[in-house]
């Protein structure tokens, strides 16, 4: 069978049944145009390149649990989710780092300095218009590391209910910072 010559929907549902030369060519298809889009975002080819392989091994180990109409969009949706994700823990790490050692901000060139206060500012701000029990549950979930599980006994809810708050925090993140995605 010639996978290059099948659509996008058809590749799909040889993905479905675990056709590797399906996937191999979705990979082909799309992982220049992801990682152009990644790289465009991030600006760091490695990170770059990082974010196109987890939303592939995510495509692969989740195939059949996929519903996905337009793969395209999909893909560039997963890839602006994946840049947020980097973001999101680029600037949390940054907060743990100038906590321990706050001289490590000044290694930093001044441009990239600002470009994470503008950031980190945003963030907190756009964190602080939150919902009460969403912004609770993000920052259990993001600050402390918590899993969702713990964050459900902690608050005595249910752990779809923790999905629920982080989800509806990450949608509202992603707005709030769309200009930096």
């Amino acid at each position: 069978m010639f996978f290059d010559e099948l659509s996008d929907e058809s590749l799909l549902k040889h993905l479905k049944a675990s056709s590797e030369p399906a996937f191999k060519t979705l990979y082909r298809r799309y992982w220049r145009r992801c990682f152009a889009m990644a790289f465009q975002k991030t600006k760091i080819k490695v990170v770059a390149e990082e974010i196109t392989q987890i939303l592939f091994i995510a495509l692969w180990e989740k195939r059949n649990d996929l519903y996905i109409n337009h793969l395209e969009a999909y893909l560039f949706t997963a890839v602006k989710y994946q840049v947020f994700k980097y973001i999101e823990s680029q600037l949390v790490r940054t907060h743990y780092e100038s906590q321990l050692n706050p001289s490590m901000l000044s290694e930093n060139s001044v441009e990239k300095e600002v470009f994470l206060q503008d950031l980190t500012r945003l963030l907190e701000q756009a964190v602080s218009q939150l919902p009460e029990k969403t912004k609770q549950i993000y920052q259990l979930s993001r600050l402390e590391n918590l899993a969702h599980k713990e964050i459900a006994l902690q608050l005595r809810c249910s752990e779809k209910t923790v999905e629920y708050h982080i989800t509806q925090a990450l949608k509202s993140l992603r707005i709030a910072l769309k200009d930096f995605l």
